[in-house]
């Protein structure tokens, strides 16, 4: 689904595109200890600039 979106959009604070499931895929990949796809998507998530504001997900004090 976000593949239907050119570029994330942001609506009532949530984003949603691809970069915001670039953001889930190195989560989950990291959790599942796949490294290398942490960073295989991490970096081209990097390559292909960043559009999504720089800031935490609140779930960290």
């Amino acid at each position: 689904m976000a593949e239907e979106f050119p570029e994330d959009i942001e609506d009532h604070g949530i984003h949603f595109g691809p970069e915001n499931t670039a953001v889930h895929v190195i989560s989950t990949a990291s959790d599942m200890e796949d490294n290398r796809r942490a960073l295989d998507t991490a970096e081209d998530l990097i390559q292909g600039g960043l559009t999504l504001p720089l800031r935490g997900s609140g779930h960290c004090t």
